[in-house]
């Protein structure tokens, strides 16, 4: 998610391109498009919270921690629905 909030917001927000939501001209849809690029802003950035908080806590509470899938049990209980 990292790498695609950066990617979002240097293309959205940043440098001077078509995607720039500050240069569009005005139409009907550029404030369709302006909400649909804050939204996948925060949408991903909570992204990125979220992960770090889980890569975090487990490595804290886990001794296999670079590799989790040696501790299948910890696996399950952090994502079931994937097993």
């Amino acid at each position: 998610m990292l790498p695609s909030l950066v990617f979002g917001v240097v293309n959205h927000f940043i440098l001077e391109s078509p995607d720039n939501v500050m240069t569009l001209p005005e139409h009907p849809c550029r404030h369709r498009f302006d909400l649909s690029a804050d939204l996948l802003a925060v949408t991903e950035l909570i992204g990125v919270i979220v992960a770090a908080v889980a890569i975090w806590d487990d490595k804290e509470d886990n001794e296999n921690w670079p590799c989790p899938a040696r501790n299948l049990e910890s696996f399950t209980s952090f994502c079931p629905i994937l097993l």
